[in-house]
């Protein structure tokens, strides 16, 4: 057999090295799962976004302008024509502390609104009557009564609407200083912040039992008044609260008029004693009897006025609440908050921790009275 012929007597082209395949990258079939998913839902999403019909929008809100706006809604239309509605600027819509007033809101519904898919909120659940009316429609129209109701939610189911343009009329009975600020909600978020007023209110008044409780247990172990004094500080703010969210009003089945009335009374009475207590407590802990004897005399000066309060709170009823209180609450946060700081500049160390924990509060209720 002839001999084998050496490589290097073979061809180049049989010498060289045959090259490998490139190897193929594999994607993971997880991953293409994922990135499948992502686009399937991306599409449903559009397709849903593509039929959701559009809210309602407010298109322009307004007030009724001047004296006479306690009428009915006959005398508003009547008044609507005379051209009495002022509109109102985008932003905060400001009306009339106590009295009764109207808004007019101009609603724009697009096509295929369902009823009960949208409400109105005010976003100021502080009224004594909420009425509201969609003259081509009498049968949504709906009243929220109780003028002694501290408290009335503030959220007005939509019926289905015509497609265009739709006048809804509101008329209010405000408690203190009405500042509303209409939006549509779809039902689901009205139903989320009405489902969530048990759990604040619950949370907030679970944190007063409990420093109330607290508080007792150091007065009884210590005998110290200041202690005592806080302990009715707490139970004052519970009284103040329960009325003023409307908890206590909603306790009773059936409220009358006679019970808002009394809720309202005892939700005067309780905040010009608590104002009159903070002042107590502000002398005691503050130790200004002895040791600040002009400060003292400013601090009585307060207390005497918060009690004068509470006398002509029984005596005169709601009518002295929208004049005295809020000045009053005023009042009282100035004259404490110079206390503190009085005793803080004088060298006194408890009034560190008093300037910074009692003085938040003081702030709050100057927040409070203001709004």
């Amino acid at each position: 057999m002839p001999d084998k012929p050496s490589r290097t007597a073979m061809p180049a082209a049989l010498t060289a090295k045959t090259p490998r395949p490139a190897r193929r990258v594999r994607v993971p079939t997880t991953i293409c799962a994922l990135v499948a998913a992502l686009w399937l839902s991306c599409l449903v999403a559009l397709a849903g976004s593509a039929q959701t019909p559009q809210p309602p929008t407010i298109a322009a809100v307004s007030v009724l302008d001047g004296p006479g706006a306690d009428v009915d809604l006959a005398a508003a239309l009547a008044l609507e024509r005379e051209g009495r509605f002022r509109p109102l600027p985008e932003g905060r819509y400001a009306a009339p502390g106590d009295n009764v007033f109207w808004l007019r809101l101009g609603l724009d519904a697009p096509q295929g609104t369902q009823a009960d898919a949208y409400a109105v909120d005010l976003n100021w659940p502080y009224f004594r009557l909420q009425q509201w009316f969609l003259p081509e429609r009498p049968g949504a129209n709906r009243l929220l009564p109780g003028e002694w109701n501290l408290y009335l939610p503030d959220t007005y189911a939509l019926p289905a609407l015509p497609p265009g343009s739709t006048t809804l009329y509101v008329r209010l009975a405000g408690y203190g200083a009405v500042n509303v600020n209409p939006d549509v909600l779809t039902a689901a978020q009205a139903k989320k912040l009405l489902d969530a007023r048990p759990w604040t209110l619950g949370l907030f008044f679970g944190l007063m039992g409990a420093m109330l409780v607290y508080n007792l247990f150091l007065y009884l172990s210590l005998r110290d008044p200041s202690y005592a004094l806080y302990v009715t500080n707490t139970a004052l703010l519970i009284v103040y609260y329960a009325c003023s969210s409307g908890l206590a009003a909603e306790l009773i089945p059936t409220p009358t008029g006679e019970d808002h009335a009394f809720f309202l009374n005892c939700f005067e009475i309780s905040s010009s004693l608590l104002f009159a207590n903070m002042g107590l407590f502000t002398r005691s802990f503050l130790l200004t009897r002895t040791e600040s004897p002009r400060l003292d005399r400013l601090l009585r000066l307060q207390i005497g006025l918060a009690l004068a309060a509470t006398v002509a709170f029984a005596v005169t009823g709601p009518e002295a609440s929208e004049f005295i209180g809020p000045p009053m609450g005023l009042l009282t946060s100035s004259i404490l908050s110079i206390a503190a700081v009085t005793r803080l500049v004088q060298g006194f160390r408890p009034a560190v921790p008093f300037t910074f924990g009692w003085g938040f509060f003081v702030l709050c209720g100057a927040l409070h009275s203001l709004t």
